[in-house]
């Protein structure tokens, strides 16, 4: 498959979770600004959402910086993880399309996931969307030596546990911070919904990629 002269013929496939398997980024957004408003902080959804992709306690660690709050990132973090599975509950929804692709994807491919999510959460997404055996891999940037998007190591890591050179990897993104961090590793990037200087194609609908 090329798209505008790149070629995007992979040899392995590296999805996002959040916003790419599950429409789940809404309910992150209001969890961290519960908790930011605790702190006092009345940061609009925009502004939260400029750090999707990247996990939770660099987002914290960065705001606190900014506005000199005297707050712990570790501990503002954990409390937003209690309030993300008290909003979405049993409201696991998968994005249009997603499992489907999945599917027809994983005869084809070596597929991983690697999130910023922590393992509890890629656990119970994939559980509620069915595709908890469709990945050679699930990787989790709370993983011990594993810096968080934007930084590359997730990628490289995916990567490296498949044996397989960066340059042969395709990720799906739906995030700025995601696709840079992917991009910075030396993968292609899908960007989904998404279109900026780090994504080598962008798709609107999975269905865009029956051909991949």
């Amino acid at each position: 498959m090329t798209y505008e002269g790149t070629d995007l013929s992979p040899e392995a496939i590296i999805f996002d979770m959040d916003g790419v398997i599950a429409d789940t980024e809404k309910f992150h957004a209001k969890a961290k600004k519960r908790v930011l408003n605790d702190y006092g902080l009345k940061l609009d959804i925009e502004e939260i959402e400029r750090f999707k992709g990247t996990p939770s306690e660099e987002m914290f660690k960065q705001v606190f910086e900014k506005h000199g709050i005297d707050g712990d990132a570790e501990e503002a973090a954990a409390h937003k993880r209690d309030i993300y599975h008290e909003l979405i509950g049993d409201n696991v929804k998968e994005i249009p399309g997603a499992s489907k692709l999945v599917r027809n994807l994983s005869d084809r491919y070596n597929l991983i996931l690697a999130s910023s999510s922590t393992p509890r959460n890629i656990q119970m997404i994939l559980e509620s969307t069915g595709l908890q055996n469709y990945f050679k891999e699930k990787i989790s940037a709370k993983e011990d030596g594993i810096k968080g998007k934007p930084a590359p190591d997730i990628y490289q890591e995916a990567a490296r546990r498949l044996g397989i050179s960066p340059d042969k990897c395709l990720a799906i993104e739906d995030s700025e911070n995601g696709a840079k961090s992917a991009q910075r590793a030396g993968l292609k990037v899908i960007g989904y919904k998404q279109d900026n200087r780090f994504v080598d194609m962008t798709v609107h609908n999975f269905k865009e990629l029956k051909d991949l």
